[in-house]
């Protein structure tokens, strides 16, 4: 796998926790979404462990995660339409 793919297959894993991962560090957040992921939470958390760093120390990475998960909510916030 070369670094394109991998940096787009962990984009395709970590957009749909971005609202989560944002707020990591509350306990009600991290209880939901460990009861709705079970074991999948941690690795993904580990993931954004060692990414946070250096997003936080990039204002276009950080500008470029706040919208993104700004706009995940938005989604995961709409109705399903029937």
């Amino acid at each position: 796998m070369d670094v394109i793919q991998l940096a787009q297959s962990l984009t395709l894993t970590l957009v749909p926790y971005l609202p989560f991962l944002r707020k990591l560090g509350e306990k009600a957040t991290e209880e939901t979404i460990k009861h709705m992921t079970g074991d999948a939470w941690e690795g993904i958390k580990g993931i954004w462990t060692k990414l946070h760093p250096k997003i936080e120390s990039n204002a276009v990475l950080q500008f470029a995660t706040t919208n993104v998960a700004k706009k995940q909510e938005e989604l995961q916030n709409q109705p399903e339409k029937v």
